[in-house]
This record gives C-alpha cells, sequence and structure tokens, in this order.
C-alpha cells in the first residue's frame, strides 16, 4: 500500500473510507479525466499529422523513457540497500543527480506531450486544462507531500541532497545543480 494511503488512514481511522473516497479515488479520477481533456482535439481532429503531432510523440516517447529510467533506478537503489550494498539515505546517483523527482518529471512529460498532439487538431483552449491541472496536482500537492516525508525521515541527508540538487523537477546537470545550491543556500527549491 502506498505510504500516502496509509498516513490517511492513521490519521482518520474510521473516517478514512469516506475521506479516501472523495480526496485520494474521486478526487484523482477528477485530475486524469482532465488530463485527457488533451486527447479531444486528437480524437475528433480528420486533420493530417503533422510537425506538432511529431514533437508530441517525441515528447511522449521521451517521457516513458525518463520515467522508466527514474523508476529502474530507484529500483536498483532500494535494492541496494537491502543488500547492505550501500549505506547512502537518499538516492543521487543517475537521473537523481539532475533532478529530485525525474520520475515525476517523465509523468508530467507525457501529458503535456499528449497536449501537444491535440494542439493542430483546433482543439478548444479549454483543454490545456488537462496538463496543467496534473502538473498543479504534481507542484502543489504530491511533491510537498514527498519532500515532507523525506526531510522527516532522511533528516540531513536530506536537506544536503536538497542543496546539491535544488531542481525538484527540471533536469539540471550536477555541477549547475550544485551551482544553484550553493547560491539559494539550500533553502530554495527550482521547479
Amino acid at each position: 500500500e502506498d505510504w500516502r494511503y496509509t498516513d490517511m488512514r492513521n490519521k482518520f481511522r474510521q473516517h478514512f473510507w469516506w475521506i479516501s473516497l472523495f480526496s485520494v479515488f474521486l478526487g484523482q479520477t477528477v485530475f486524469l479525466f482532465s488530463a485527457c481533456f488533451s486527447l479531444y482535439g486528437v480524437l475528433l481532429s480528420p486533420a493530417a499529422l503533422g510537425i506538432t503531432d511529431a514533437v508530441g510523440v517525441a515528447v511522449c516517447c521521451a517521457a516513458i523513457l525518463l520515467e522508466a529510467a527514474s523508476d529502474l533506478q530507484m529500483d536498483g537503489f532500494l535494492a541496494d540497500k537491502r543488500e547492505h550494498r550501500t549505506d547512502a539515505a537518499v538516492i543521487d546517483r543517475g537521473l537523481w543527480m539532475w533532478s529530485r523527482h525525474p520520475n515525476y518529471l517523465g509523468e508530467l512529460s507525457w501529458w503535456w506531450g499528449l497536449y501537444l498532439l491535440g494542439v493542430p487538431a483546433d482543439a478548444p483552449a479549454w483543454v490545456v486544462a488537462g496538463p496543467v491541472s496534473i502538473t498543479l496536482l504534481f507542484v502543489g500537492i504530491s511533491i510537498k507531500l514527498m519532500e515532507d516525508r523525506q526531510r522527516k525521515n532522511k533528516g540531513e541527508a536530506w536537506l544536503e541532497y536538497t542543496r546539491t540538487v535544488p531542481s525538484a523537477l527540471l533536469l539540471l546537470p550536477p555541477p549547475l545543480n550544485r551551482r544553484l545550491g550553493r547560491c539559494l543556500h539550500g533553502s530554495k527549491t527550482i521547479y
């Protein structure tokens, strides 16, 4: 079970079922439904595929690769911890040297790639609500929850990581991340 659900279950106890129904299950359904608005134009357009479609497909493919690579690297790190091959508290290798949440960047890129597929189809302007809502969910809720948990559980190791990798989403080269971390004194997050 996802740690967020366990935390909710412990916090709300007998009220968990209805709070989770509305805040998690129906809430996520609304966000995912709105994220699919981007497909509205794609599915209804008789227009031939063009350059923007190619860019959208490329972004979607890159997003899949980014999220898969991030998840594989995290799985490898967790396996190393279980097997006592590392004593590091925080993953800081691979894509995780470039961004604190490269997996989230992959997920968001997928939804923006779908939006790009709908742009040349003359989709109504409101379809941008799809990727915008998912982006707001990640930046406003998911990243905050994850980072609060990491700060609580990893302590100084997490704070040091945020100083060396101040970018929560953007893939920034490690030397630039370190330089920005020194400039920001580890007190700010770059999205």
